[in-house]
């Protein structure tokens, strides 16, 4: 194959297979969101202390899967059985991932989960040439940094706890 697409994860597939890899980032083209949480509208304003919680939660257990890779990919590995035979795998993916693509200007100044306007208006941008959505979309209407808890230190503190 002479060119294919895909996420950082299919280019660590690749290499672990023995593929020679070369890769061209479109983020600096395209500004967009890789890996996001989602759920139904109504959900945040019916439980706004669990989605804070959940994410308080997500952003502790990546600073110290950060600061503990090895333990990590052993929760990993513990909790899906499967990935025992592709653990280097699952390891170079989470090396890859929190060395080029966790950390952001927005996550340095308003903490980690941070979203600013710009990727997704890029993004919804990007989209709508392409003839992807049926109707109108507000892409400030579609994300919210409303439940990030910044007086968390895990959130607020993200970029130095993980750069350290």
């Amino acid at each position: 194959m002479d060119a294919a697409a895909g996420v950082f994860s299919d280019v660590v597939d690749a290499r672990q297979q023995g593929y020679e890899i070369d890769t061209l980032s479109v983020a600096e083209t395209i500004p967009s969101y890789g890996h996001m949480i989602a759920t139904e509208s109504g959900f945040g304003r019916e439980n706004p202390t669990t989605i804070e919680s959940f994410l308080r939660a997500t952003a502790r257990g990546a600073v110290w899967a950060d600061r503990n890779p090895e333990a990590a990919i052993d929760a990993l590995v513990a909790a899906q059985p499967e990935l025992k035979e592709v653990r280097a795998n699952q390891r170079e993916k989470w090396e890859l991932m929190r060395t080029e693509y966790t950390v952001s200007e927005t996550v340095r100044e308003e903490g980690w989960g941070a979203s600013a306007p710009k990727p997704w208006r890029g993004t919804y941008e990007t989209l709508a040439a392409g003839g992807f959505f049926d109707d109108e979309v507000d892409p400030d209407t579609v994300w919210t940094n409303e439940y990030l808890d910044t007086g968390s230190e895990y959130v607020a503190d993200y970029a130095d706890l993980i750069e350290d």
